[in-house]
Order: structure tokens, then C-alpha cells, then sequence
């Protein structure tokens, strides 16, 4: 009966030592909305729409709430700045990171060199990353070295659009498995 009592002692003990929460989390991410929506010349509705937007896809796709809101700043800072192409962007940038081993930061790095590059508009984003993930899946290279190659040679082949992407994505699997 004395070791029943010390077990559940023990694990009692263990359940009250809980972490307390951190506090200055919430004032951070405040703080950096305030920032973010500064910089992408928001106002405060388009604002804390983007913050409970954030708060949502990262509840909804298993994503840490900061990376999300990083990788909406990495697209603000690249030109992305409405609330609707965010509101495009972001859900699938979402979605992905936690589908593939590639962060919501690569993703976003990815769907503005396919913005940029190839002129793929927001709406079409989705037909991108299923090329560029398909690669990555089959060994191709990861979504970063892809967005590198993307950057690279989309302006010297004067790829555009999805027949753009597919071109570029084919011949970096053909690159690939060349090299030794």
C-alpha cells in the first residue's frame, strides 16, 4: 500500500509541474502585426483580419502561430501585401508545410519566385506547388533548392506561367539525376 501511495505521489507531482504560459507571447505577436501591417500599408481592419486569419490557418494546419506570421511577413516584405492575395497565399503555404518536410518559410519563398519569375498569379499558386512538391517528393530536390533553381533560370529561359513551371521543374529532376 506504501509504494501505491508513493507512485501516485510521484505522479501527481508530476502532473502539477506544469510550465506556466508565456506572457509576453500574445504582446509580441500584437507587436508584430503592428509592424507587418506598417510595412504592407494596412490599416487596422485589414490588420486584425490578417492576425485572426493567422491565428486560424494555424489552428486549422498544425503550424506554429510565429512561423505563420514570419512567413506573412516574408510575403509582405516580397511585395504581397493585400489581404486577399495573403488570404490566397497563405492557407496553401499553410497546408503545405505541414504536408512536406519544407517550412511555411520556404514556401513562402516559393510562391514569390512563381509570382515574380514565372508571373504565376495567386489563384494558380496551388497548381505550383503541387509541381514543385511532386519533385521533392520523388527526390528532386527540396521546394528551397527548387525556388533557387526557379530564381535562377526562369529569367534566362523565359519560362512563364504553369508550362513555365513544368519546364524548369523537369529539367532540374533531369539535372539531378545527371549529376553524380
Amino acid at each position: 500500500m506504501l509504494e501505491k501511495t508513493q507512485t501516485f505521489a510521484g505522479q501527481l507531482g508530476k502532473l502539477l509541474n506544469v510550465e506556466t504560459p508565456d506572457w509576453k507571447l500574445p504582446y509580441e505577436f500584437q507587436g508584430n502585426m503592428v509592424d507587418m501591417a506598417a510595412k504592407g500599408g494596412m490599416d487596422n481592419t485589414a490588420r486584425d483580419a490578417l492576425s485572426l486569419n493567422i491565428r486560424d490557418w494555424s489552428l486549422d494546419f498544425n503550424q506554429d502561430q510565429k512561423d505563420l506570421q514570419s512567413t506573412a511577413a516574408t510575403m509582405i516584405e516580397g511585395g504581397v501585401s493585400a489581404l486577399q492575395d495573403l488570404s490566397r497565399y497563405m492557407p496553401d503555404i499553410a497546408k503545405a508545410a505541414t504536408a512536406s518536410r519544407d517550412s511555411a518559410q520556404s514556401w513562402a519563398q516559393a510562391a514569390l519566385a512563381t509570382r515574380d519569375k514565372l508571373n504565376i498569379a495567386p489563384d494558380d499558386f496551388r497548381f505550383a506547388q503541387n509541381m514543385l512538391y511532386s519533385v521533392a517528393k520523388s527526390g528532386g530536390g527540396s521546394v528551397a533548392e527548387q525556388t533557387q533553381w526557379i530564381n535562377a533560370f526562369a529569367g534566362k529561359t523565359g519560362a512563364q506561367g504553369k508550362e513555365g513551371i513544368a519546364e524548369l521543374t523537369a529539367t532540374m529532376q533531369i539535372a539531378m539525376k545527371k549529376c553524380p
